[in-house]
């Protein structure tokens, strides 16, 4: 059984965070194309970010003809994202 490496998983979901914040609320399938991920490992992620308060589901987009409404996810309404900089500085 392969065990999943925690640094990968908060990196997929700060990709996912990330694209909720540039292109507001999207489907699964949407957040899937747009980071290349499978749709259960993306299903899987919001389903984790929405727990942990990240993530909510914001409606759902209009019918497909082929079946039912996808429901749209966007960033949790309290939730705070942190920017790490980087400075790098040569002392002489």
């Amino acid at each position: 059984m392969r065990i999943p490496n925690p640094a990968n998983t908060v990196e997929q979901q700060v990709d996912i965070l990330r694209l909720l914040r540039r292109h507001g609320s999207q489907t699964r399938r949407e957040l899937s194309d747009r980071t290349g991920f499978s749709i259960s490992l993306t299903r899987q992620l919001t389903q984790e970010l929405a727990e942990n308060g990240y993530v909510t589901e914001d409606g759902v987009s209009p019918p497909d003809v082929r079946g039912r409404p996808a429901h749209r996810w966007a960033l949790a309404a309290d939730t705070c994202l942190a920017v790490g900089l980087g400075v790098d500085a040569e002392f002489t």
